[in-house]
């Protein structure tokens, strides 16, 4: 649009709207004056409400670390020292939410891990088999639903000019494999190289049409069903012992990589654009998240009764499948990650995640374990590689047994995640990036 005097009049982005660019209906001073008019809610000073009104909008990067505490863009403005080594303070923009969320997903992983390694015998008692059987997968189906919204989160503030974050997309989707090839060296179910491989593709349809994410979501996962009809997803596996053969060979790690890994980009890419399609709703309104939590927990009780309806009646009509082939294909469990473990963990995701947001956007007083809560979640990577590696030399000290009582494995991870909460809080107030996220800011800033 035009100004009288030939002049481009800006446009600037709508929070929580799409697409990102709609101008606003106002002129920008007239825009922000009359929210300064009728702003109630700050207290200060003149001079802090103007400095509010007419000072820099929020960072739109969502990955920039920050803390949880809530404090105003005046502050923000006033305040903000760049090269300071603190605990950078958080802006409008960052829902701390999606912090804690991924906190309980790193949790959740550290608890499927450490039972898995420790206690996967039938010795150490089944009930701790049951809860790991029932959440394995959910943890990374969370992150991987978080990673989509915070993709689609990276668009608020950037009129259409794409350019610059699909780049960044692209290269930490190239860190990510790099360092999942690295990680695979000690842990099978690595998951890093399926996240790199779907940050590529979120680059690909960063600007795509809702009913083309939807498209893309379906495509995916119907190409997994078909190909679970035509390739034996037992291929190269010995699930006694969790080894799979031919790993370093071409083939073995394209197969393992896009089909039949503990994580494969087959169907796990899905959740990547499911995550998009979430962030491009407005999670601040209470509104879409209380609606957004009951679909959640609707398509997680509609999974469940469906998988124990279909169990049951090809139990009874088998049509040639034994019980195994009929748990796979019609349970949600997430090996192999069917359709009905894959509606059953993206509600789940759902409900976790409304229910983070929510309890941090009503939260005024932030204390000090949701300030630790948030500061685990901004360095989920840096804690996910610390915990495979401790895993690992577990497994390494047990000679793989897994005869370690069930209480003890328990205590064991609830100490692990309480030191995570401890030394993250502590961590973020001194510096601004965990260790390895200041190494991917680097290569991808």
């Amino acid at each position: 649009m035009r100004n009288r005097k030939g002049g481009s009049r800006p446009t600037y982005p709508t929070p929580g709207c799409w697409p990102p660019s709609k101008p606003w209906s106002l002129p920008p001073f007239r825009r922000r004056a009359r929210e300064t008019s009728r702003s109630t809610t700050r207290d200060g000073s003149p001079v802090e409400r103007c400095l509010t009104a007419f000072g820099p909008p929020p960072s739109d990067d969502v990955g920039k670390a920050t803390s949880p505490g809530a404090h105003t863009n005046s502050e923000d403005f006033m305040h903000r020292n760049p090269a300071a080594n603190e605990l950078p303070r958080a802006s409008a923009s960052r829902i701390v939410g999606l912090d804690v969320a991924r906190t309980l997903a790193i949790c959740g992983m550290v608890f499927v891990h450490f039972a898995m390694v420790l206690s996967h015998s039938d010795m150490t008692g089944p009930w701790l088999a049951r809860m790991t059987d029932s959440l394995a997968g959910r943890p990374a189906a969370l992150f991987m639903v978080l990673a989509g919204i915070g993709v689609t989160l990276r668009l608020q503030g950037q009129a259409r000019n794409t350019g610059p974050i699909r780049k960044t997309l692209l290269k930490r989707g190239l860190f990510l494999f790099a360092a999942g090839i690295v990680n695979l060296v000690v842990w099978p179910g690595d998951i890093l190289r399926v996240y790199g491989i779907a940050y590529v593709a979120a680059a690909w349809l960063l600007l795509a049409r809702s009913w083309q994410l939807w498209s893309a979501t379906l495509t995916v996962v119907l190409s997994f069903v078909i190909l679970i009809f035509f390739v034996d997803f037992e291929t190269n596996w010995d699930f006694s012992r969790f080894h799979y053969a031919d790993l370093w060979t071409p083939s073995g790690a394209l197969l393992n990589l896009f089909y039949n890994g503990f994580r494969s980009v087959l169907p796990w890419l899905a959740l990547m654009f499911l995550g998009m399609l979430v962030g491009r709703q407005d999670l601040r309104a209470t509104r879409v998240r209380r609606r957004m939590f009951v679909m959640g927990a609707a398509l997680w009780l509609a999974a469940a009764a469906s998988s124990v309806g279909l169990m049951n009646y090809f139990r009874a009509h088998p049509a040639g499948m034994d019980d195994e082939t009929i748990v796979a294909l019609f349970g949600t469990r997430s090996l192999p990650a069917m359709p009905l473990f894959l509606a059953s963990s993206t509600g789940s995701a759902l409900m976790v995640i409304m229910a983070c947001v929510h309890l941090t956007e009503n939260n005024a007083r932030r204390g000090t374990w949701l300030e630790a809560a948030a500061a685990t979640g901004q360095m989920a990577f840096t804690w996910y590689i610390a915990h495979i590696v401790v895993v690992a030399m577990l497994d390494i000290a047990t000679d793989g047994r897994g005869t370690v009582p069930a209480t003890v494995t328990l205590a064991s991870l609830v100490g692990f995640c309480l030191m995570m909460l401890v030394l993250s809080c502590n961590y973020r107030r001194r510096f601004r990036y965990g260790p390895l996220e200041r190494a991917l800011r680097s290569f991808a800033p």
